[in-house]
Parts: C-alpha cells; structure tokens; sequence
C-alpha cells in the first residue's frame, strides 16, 4: 500500500495491489468490468476496470496460480499451489474445496464452460467438475463433488480451452504440446487395437503442426482462446523466440485480435486467426519483467474501442490497456492498419506507450 500525507490525521490511500513474489493469476468477470486477480502473496484482489482500482481483497490460506470467473459470474474458482480447488461466492464465502491432488501438486489452470469447471495441474492431470448441483431421483449431488479424471502425462497442464459445444478441450503443456480431449466419458475407437481413450491428436507439437493433424480441429469453434500452442494462434511466435516466451494470449469480444503477453515484457497485437508464421503484429511495452497473463475485459466501451489486463509475474504490477483500430482502415486491402496501445493510469489520463503500423494481411 502507499499513502500520502501532509500529518499523521491526514492520510490518503493511494494505491493498494500485491506486494510480493508473483502474480500470475487474471479473471474477467463474465459482464461489466470487474476482474480478479491471484498470486504467490496469498492474495485474492478484486478490480474495478471502470473505477481504475482495487474494490476489495482477501488473504488465501495457499498461494494461487489461476482463478476464473463462472459463466453467471456468482462464483470464483481459485486453484491453490497446495493442490485445492477453492470455489467462494463473490462475498468471499467458501462454497467448495476440493483436494484434487493429494501429493501436492499446484493447480495452475482452471476453467468454467456452463456447468462445468475444468480444472488442470503440474503433474499433466485434469479434471472435469460439475460445478452446478446433479440430481438423480431424489438424490441431489453438489456441486464440485463429481468429476472425469483425464490423465496424460507427467507434464504440467498450462493452458485449457472449451469448444463452444462444450464437447472438447484443447489443453496445452509445458512440453509446448496441443492434444484434445472429450469432456464427457465417451470413448474413441483407436486403430491397430490401442486402448481405448478420449484423446484425439494428442501430443501434437508446436514445431510439427500439420492440418491434417487437427481433423476436425481446423474448423472448431472454441469458447475461449487462451492456448499458446495451437491451429489458429501458430503465428504469435516468431523465428528468434521459443513456445516458453510466451507465457500468455487472450481473443478480443470480436474475435477480430488476439493480444499476448511475453518474456520480455511486451504486449503484442496480432489480427485472429493467426496461422501464416512470422505474422506481423504491433507491440507494446510497460512491465519491466515477464508478463504472466493477458485478458479482454467484457466492459462495452464501443465497436473499436477495448480495454485489456495485463499482470507482471514479478514486477506485480497490474496494467490496463486500451486498444483502438483505426476506423478508417479495417485492414481487409492489405495497406497499413493503424492500431494503439495506451496504457491507462490511476487518474484516468491515457497516455500513450508504443503506437505502432503494420501491414497487417488479409485474412
């Protein structure tokens, strides 16, 4: 926290955020513009995009990793480092906690689609859970009680996405590989009598992407685009940078952008999909470390105007963005396309960071 006073009966909160160690955790409530925000300093902090500052926070009997919204917004799933699960309302009031590695294995991704809560762990587990209550006869199940196990392999699971039917995940982990998986316990025939298992294209990687390799991947409609690695976001790496480099990506309302955070500390634009390699993309800078994660808010702020997150894993800083086309050049000709990143400061003054124009291809 930092005050500003002229006598010790005259104080002013000036700003209040994470203190120490990292911040990596960012949710986008589903409607209007409030955010959360988790880290390794135990904190749970809720945002204002509107009002530029923390409403409220609480202390976490853990450190966090990940947290998502529900789709109605009434809940926050956090997953603890400890390997819990940890759903609270929006009062902060514990609905479930679930152990869902009991070796201690750190939660670092979770996921809602509907009614389910998709929850990843860094030993290459997941997990499906029914995150609205089941009822079987005059049985009522909770919530966050039942769930589908879907083991891989021991590497951790980074990233995850729903389909828009909710049929299908596609998962990322740390060995820069895309599979999919059914959320469901439907099971897919494999040829040459291999077991059967709910993978489809599993351990594809980023170096080896083929068309062929997605099926029916290539024309999937996903939920959320927050995977690094794969079909349609291929061209936010460029020639001198590993897959580790970028730590995170987030697709605009309209599906027209999509934005990552990086290593270096840079926040780059990219128009969506994202096949041809080395596509170009504008850049913008403002945190002195890596970015560990990058979101759209669903705050309306127009048809060409869109406000974005961004967190400093150790700089703990946490930044917002607008982003603004040119009205008077879409891009669809090929010519320049003129785009802007400002970042936003507490009182509400825009200030420019880094504009930049590209020639931006067609899609």
């Amino acid at each position: 926290m930092e005050f500003q006073h002229n006598s010790p009966s005259d104080a002013r909160l000036l700003m209040k955020s994470h203190y120490s160690k990292e911040v990596n955790g960012l949710a986008m409530h589903p409607r209007g513009d409030e955010f959360a925000t988790v880290g390794r300093d135990n904190l749970l902090c809720i945002w204002s995009s509107k009002q530029r500052r923390q409403l409220k926070f609480s202390r976490l009997e853990s450190a966090a990793d990940s947290i998502a919204y529900s789709e109605d917004g009434k809940l926050l799933a956090i997953g603890l480092r400890s390997g819990y699960l940890l759903v609270v309302d929006q009062e902060f009031k514990p609905v479930a906690k679930v152990q869902c590695n009991k070796s201690g294995h750190g939660i670092t991704v979770v996921q809602f689609f509907k009614d389910m809560c998709a929850v990843g762990d860094s030993e290459g587990i997941i997990r499906v859970y029914n995150s609205m209550p089941i009822t079987h006869g005059d049985k009522v199940k909770k919530p966050f009680k039942n769930c589908e196990v879907i083991k891989h392999r021991q590497s951790a699971i980074i990233h995850i996405d729903f389909s828009e039917s909710g049929e299908f995940l596609m998962v990322n982990n740390v060995d820069e590989e895309v599979f999919f998986v059914r959320t469901k316990g439907v099971k897919e025939e494999k040829p040459e009598g291999r077991i059967n298992q709910r993978y489809i294209g599993a351990g594809l990687s980023k170096s080896s992407y083929h068309e062929s390799d997605f099926k029916q991947f290539t024309e999937t409609v996903w939920h959320t685009t927050t995977c690094t690695y794969g079909w349609a976001t291929q061209g936010i790496f460029s020639a001198n940078t590993s897959g580790h480099d970028v730590n995170a990506v987030t697709r605009s309302k309209n599906h027209d952008v999509i934005a990552t955070g990086d290593d270096f500390g840079r926040i780059n634009l990219f128009q969506y999909p994202c096949y041809l390699k080395d596509a170009l993309f504008s850049t913008s800078l403002g945190h002195s470390s890596h970015v560990s994660n990058v979101q759209f808010c669903n705050e309306v702020r127009g048809s060409d105007v869109a406000t974005l997150i961004s967190t400093g894993s150790s700089d703990l800083c946490v930044f917002q963005w607008r982003f603004q086309f040119d009205p008077e050049n879409d891009g669809d000709d090929g010519e320049v396309q003129q785009s802007s990143m400002k970042k936003e400061d507490n009182e509400g003054v825009s200030k420019q960071m880094n504009k930049v124009e590209q020639h931006l291809s067609s899609w």
